[in-house]
C-alpha cells in the first residue's frame, strides 16, 4: 500500500519549484545612494541630478566603481541595473554599447568578468547578471561597470544598481525558516496530496527537477542524520 502511494505521488508531482536563495544587499547606487562610489568621468561629479539627468555615462574609459564590499562568503551575487540610452536606430550597436561587470580586489587585480550582450535597441533597461563567486578567493571586492567598446552615441546612462549576495538554500529547508524540521515533511505532503504550494519555498530537494517522494526521503534522511 505504502509502495502504491508513493508511486501516485511521484505521478502526481510533475511541477517544479524552483529553489529559493537567501538574498542580502551589499551595495547600493541611485539618485540617493552613491557615497563612496567612483566614476572616471572627473568633470562629471557625482550627485542626484547628474544621475538622474542620465549623465553617468559608460563609455571609452567611464567607468563605474562600487565601494569595498564584503560577500560574506556566499557562492554568488547577483547586480540588478536599471540605464537610459539616447537610442538613434541608425547609428546605435546593441552589442558596442553592452556592459561589462568586472569585479576588483583592493589592488585593483581583476578577480572575475561578466559581459552582458544586448540583443535590441532599447532606450531604458532594467536587467540582472549573476556572478559566480566559486573561483574567487577574496571576500571582499570592488565592482566596475564598463562600456569600453561603446562610443558617445552607444552610452550607458547608469540609473541604479543594487548588488546582492546570494546564499544557497539550507538543505531539506522547504519552507524557507531556515531550519529542517518535520514541518518540512508535512508541507511536501500537502502539496504532493492536495496541490497545494503555499507554504513551499524550496521544494526540490534533490535537484531532479521536480517535487517528488525523494525529496521528502531526503528530508527524513537528514532528521535521522544520515
Amino acid at each position: 500500500m505504502k509502495k502504491y502511494i508513493f508511486t501516485l505521488i511521484a505521478i502526481m508531482a510533475s511541477v517544479l519549484i524552483s529553489q529559493a536563495e537567501t538574498v542580502d544587499t551589499i551595495a547600493q547606487f541611485d539618485n540617493t545612494h552613491y557615497d563612496g562610489w567612483v566614476y572616471s568621468k572627473t568633470t562629471v561629479p557625482l550627485s542626484s541630478s547628474n544621475i538622474m539627468q542620465n549623465k553617468i555615462n559608460l563609455y571609452g574609459d567611464y567607468i563605474l566603481t562600487s565601494p569595498l564590499m564584503n560577500s560574506g562568503g556566499v557562492d554568488s551575487i547577483s547586480v540588478s541595473v536599471k540605464t537610459h540610452s539616447n537610442i538613434n536606430t541608425s547609428s546605435y550597436n546593441p552589442t558596442q554599447g553592452s556592459p561589462t561587470f568586472t569585479l576588483i580586489d583592493e589592488n585593483d587585480n581583476e578577480l572575475a568578468s561578466v559581459f552582458y550582450k544586448f540583443e535590441d535597441a532599447q532606450e531604458h533597461r532594467a536587467f540582472s547578471v549573476k556572478i559566480d563567486l566559486c573561483n574567487v578567493e577574496a571576500t571582499q571586492f570592488k565592482l566596475q561597470l564598463s562600456c569600453k567598446d561603446a562610443t558617445l552615441n552607444s552610452a550607458l546612462s547608469i540609473r541604479e544598481v543594487i548588488v546582492e549576495s546570494l546564499a544557497a538554500p539550507v538543505m531539506g529547508d522547504v519552507d524557507g525558516d531556515g531550519t529542517v524540521t518535520s514541518a518540512d515533511i508535512t508541507v511536501l505532503y500537502n502539496y504532493l496530496l492536495n496541490n497545494d504550494s503555499s507554504c513551499i519555498v524550496n521544494g526540490d530537494q534533490d535537484g531532479d527537477g521536480s517535487v517528488t517522494a525523494g525529496d521528502i526521503t531526503l528530508i527524513y534522511n537528514i532528521l535521522l542524520g544520515s
